[in-house]
């Protein structure tokens, strides 16, 4: 089993969020819709990403001083 990232577990949170919220799941869908539900969901955990880089400290990105 591969191991769990961050944005998987984001895009976990994004899927759980839009199956429990206004936009519901169909009752009747087409036999591939899960990939559709995948994709937008490692889409909400891709912005997740970019907006925990972008107010994360040096320290938290990995990036120290040479002092």
């Amino acid at each position: 089993m591969m191991a769990r990232t961050l944005r998987d577990e984001f895009a976990m949170a994004a899927l759980t969020g839009l199956v429990a919220g206004e936009i519901a799941l169909p009752t009747e869908c087409k036999p591939d819709a899960h990939k559709d539900w995948a994709k937008g969901a490692y889409k909400i955990a891709n912005a997740m990403m970019k907006e925990r880089l972008k107010h994360s400290t040096a320290k938290e990105r990995g990036v120290f001083s040479s002092d």
